[in-house]
């Protein structure tokens, strides 16, 4: 192996950690949560990422507001969306931790 070889290697696997490490849940919203759901715009017949469909933006700390480019797909978005966050729950509900949850106890007097 030479040594542009391994630098290119090395790149590779720092991307792959910066991009594994922002989609951690802090309990903070940020657009890494959601840009890689795939969605099948157009009835189906387009599979694209939320990130090629719109602008992702993120207003406060709990809230992300997603524009997309062309108002006829407001409703495929909408529903893998909702579909994404019942997953969530669903994995909250098996042990997970859940982010309300946890910063509610935090504020709690003990």
């Amino acid at each position: 192996m030479d040594l542009g070889e391994v630098k290119t290697k090395m790149q590779r696997c720092v991307d792959f950690v910066r991009s594994d490490v922002a989609t951690i849940r802090t309990g903070r919203a940020t657009s890494a949560l959601v840009e890689n759901i795939v969605i099948g715009a157009y009835g189906g017949t387009a599979k694209m990422k939320v990130i090629e469909l719109g602008t992702i933006s993120v207003p406060d700390a709990q809230s992300l507001t997603i524009t997309p480019y062309d108002q006829s797909i407001i409703g495929d978005i909408d529903g893998v969306c909702q579909d994404a966050a019942r997953q969530i729950g669903r994995r909250a509900g098996e042990g997970a931790p859940n982010p309300a949850r946890a910063d509610d106890r935090s504020k709690t007097p003990i």
